[in-house]
């Protein structure tokens, strides 16, 4: 116990310690006066209300232990004065609950209780006590299961990155209709505190949608057995959206998340879905290079990334020393690489245990909690003329927490690749083609090794809407 809360801890220190003030954060290339002297640009700074932070915070766990309690009638919702005095006083547990709900679903909400803060004018490291906050008060006062220190641990290091995300986006929709549905808690705060929606801050580097389809293989395998133990063919659709906030190449900055990437897709066949979250932000970042011949960015990066389907199940928490370069080639190309690698704070995976009968609630699977090392790596040439070519690739590799589940010391890790080629049609249309292949693998001391394999070819349409 001592050494996870010295990890969730370590998280909070580093977060605090590469947070400031907005300020001066980051310089716009694109303003400059007319000698050629870079104008930075300060940021209006906002009135917080530390009290309507606070307020909307508990006003998500309000909202969420309502639905719980009086729309799905939860066992765990059924809450007293009893389970709550004896929350405050039991030990903290690593719980088992879905996957999805755990990994995502607490995430999201990490990122309302965050979202909350920044929306009332706290700032990056204020809004991440508050996302703590928040957490801890669920664990404690809105479950009558003891807490769990995996979800606070998930919901406030997660939250921050889905929080950072979408509070930016939002302020980026600069009072469209529809973004609040990008943060809800921003469109409340906005609307209780009567603030006026703030002009699109033109952030926006890309943005993409894509669709495509083609055929899927999917295959799990016990011990290196040659019979896969689950085995799936079947054709697949996709759908998907990449987001680049901030100019990736010569970003210098102080202030988080001043630029982020995230790439969304969702997928899925006959009895067969999958889906893959992955994004990155930078907490510092700074320019060793803003030349016409290499334009870069080096810097420290928080990720958090979600994979889930019928096969696998895996999420990570990171933190990371990140470069991003682009550089020309000839005339009209581009070459860029975007190049992660550095401690997985907290990575989940899913596993059978030995004992089929240990699971409950019609559970398939544990959880696996552990930390250790994630790479991820994103190479591309492009050409006006010819399109692009690129390929994708993250890995991670950590060492299971013990005692935490039946059967669950050992390794596991997760691997992702990604091959493709976009040829541009018009300005905004491109039609392309891509190869992915995905595996997870369990090396446990007391079980059988586990490999669930995931593999695709598609062809898309990819429409640019910047």
């Amino acid at each position: 116990m001592r050494r996870t809360l010295a990890v969730f801890f370590f998280f909070l220190t580093v977060t605090f310690l590469t947070a400031e003030e907005p300020g001066p954060a980051s310089v716009d290339n694109d303003d400059t006066a007319g000698d050629g002297t870079v104008i930075v640009i300060e940021p209006e700074k906002e009135e917080k209300h530390y009290l309507w932070a606070l307020a909307s915070a508990e006003f998500s766990n309000l909202f969420m232990f309502s639905i719980n309690r009086f729309v799905g009638r939860t066992e765990f919702s059924k809450i007293s004065r009893e389970t709550i005095s004896d929350n405050f006083q039991s030990e903290w547990q690593w719980d088992q609950s879905m996957f999805q709900t755990n990994q995502i679903g607490h995430p999201y909400h990490g990122a309302t209780y965050f979202a909350a803060g920044r929306s009332s004018g706290l700032n990056f490291y204020e809004s991440t006590l508050l996302a703590a906050l928040g957490s801890a008060t669920w664990e404690v006062a809105c479950e009558r299961c003891p807490p769990a220190m995996n979800d606070l641990i998930v919901t406030t290091i997660g939250g921050v990155s889905l929080g950072e995300i979408c509070h930016r986006l939002y302020r980026e929709a600069g009072g469209h209709p529809l973004a609040a549905l990008v943060s809800p808690m921003d469109a409340l705060t906005d609307l209780v505190l009567d603030n006026r929606p703030l002009a699109g801050t033109d952030n926006l580097t890309a943005l993409s949608l894509r669709g495509g389809a083609g055929v899927a293989i999917a295959r799990r395998y016990e011990d290196g057995a040659s019979e896969g133990a689950y085995a799936r063919d079947t054709p697949r659709g996709e759908l998907g959206i990449t987001i680049v906030y901030g100019d990736p190449f010569a970003h210098q900055t102080t202030e988080p998340f001043t630029q982020f990437d995230l790439d969304l897709s969702v997928g899925g066949g006959i009895r067969l879905f999958d889906a893959a979250l992955l994004t990155d932000g930078f907490l510092l970042a700074f320019a060793p290079a803003d030349g016409p011949r290499l334009r870069a960015t080096i810097g420290l990066t928080l990720h958090y990334d979600f994979f889930f389907g019928n096969l696998f199940g895996f999420s990570a928490n990171s933190l990371l020393v990140t470069v991003k370069a682009a550089a020309p080639v000839g005339d009209t190309a581009q070459f860029a690489v975007k190049a992660h690698a550095g401690w997985l704070g907290i990575g989940v995976t899913e596993y059978s245990p030995k004992d089929k009968s240990l699971l409950e609630d019609n559970h398939n699977y544990f959880l696996s909690y552990g930390t250790g090392f994630q790479g991820k790596i994103d190479v591309s040439i492009a050409a006006p003329s010819i399109g692009t070519l690129g390929l994708q690739g993250v890995g991670y590799l950590a060492r299971a927490f013990p005692g935490k589940a039946p059967d669950s010391e050992g390794w596991f890790s997760f691997a992702r690749i990604k091959a493709y080629y976009l040829r541009p049609v018009s300005d905004k249309l491109g039609i392309g083609v891509s190869a992915l292949y995905m595996i997870a693998s369990g090396f446990w001391e007391d079980l059988p090794k586990d490999d669930r394999a995931f593999a695709e070819a598609t062809i898309y349409a990819q429409w640019s809407l910047m």
